[in-house]
């Protein structure tokens, strides 16, 4: 099992597509300091409806993917607007892997995610093939989790650029990727 946690540091909800839910759009109508607040709670008490839909997004795109908690928050700190929480406890690992890596895989990474044991080329379909090879599949999972925290800050660019070219505003001011026990 492994969780992401994004910090959401500036968001503008009036730009954002937000998901067909009752309740949801009368966030646009309350200020700024209560909409926030309305997301979160509206987004918690939806988790039922919201994690299937979660699930087919992600799957379309990157196979088998079974999330078993989203959480919303806003934390008391005021580190962030909002942190989300997303526990995966079961996927396709190896189709993951291809899906995924290829786009950010670094050959300077490769040591820090696969360790010292590996000693074959850093070409990214060599690293791939010796992670398919893995026997287990928390191995695969462990291999990915490592692979997408060095790149946390490609991603989260990444994210922030695909929301900007939909007219909204998003910076996210952290990543994590965290394998938990089962």
């Amino acid at each position: 099992m492994f969780r992401l946690v994004v910090d959401v540091n500036e968001i503008n909800i009036d730009q954002v597509k937000l998901p067909k839910i009752p309740g949801i759009g009368m966030i646009t109508r309350l200020p700024n300091d209560q909409k926030f607040s309305m997301l979160v709670t509206v987004l918690n008490s939806k988790k039922a409806e919201l994690l299937p839909k979660i699930e087919e997004a992600v799957t379309k795109k990157w196979g088998y993917v079974r999330i078993t908690d989203f959480f919303a928050e806003m934390p008391a700190d005021r580190s962030c607007y909002i942190r989300f929480r997303i526990d995966v406890s079961d996927a396709d690992y190896d189709r993951a892997i291809d899906s995924i890596l290829p786009g950010i895989l670094q050959p300077s990474d490769v040591c820090a995610i696969l360790g010292e044991d590996y000693s074959g080329s850093l070409s990214t379909p060599d690293v791939i093939r010796y992670m398919h090879e893995a026997p287990l599949a928390s191995q695969k999972e462990y291999y990915l989790v490592k692979s997408l925290s060095t790149e946390k800050t490609n991603i989260a660019n990444a994210v922030e650029t695909s929301a900007a070219s939909q007219g909204a505003i998003l910076r996210i001011g952290n990543i994590r990727f965290l394998l938990k026990q089962s």
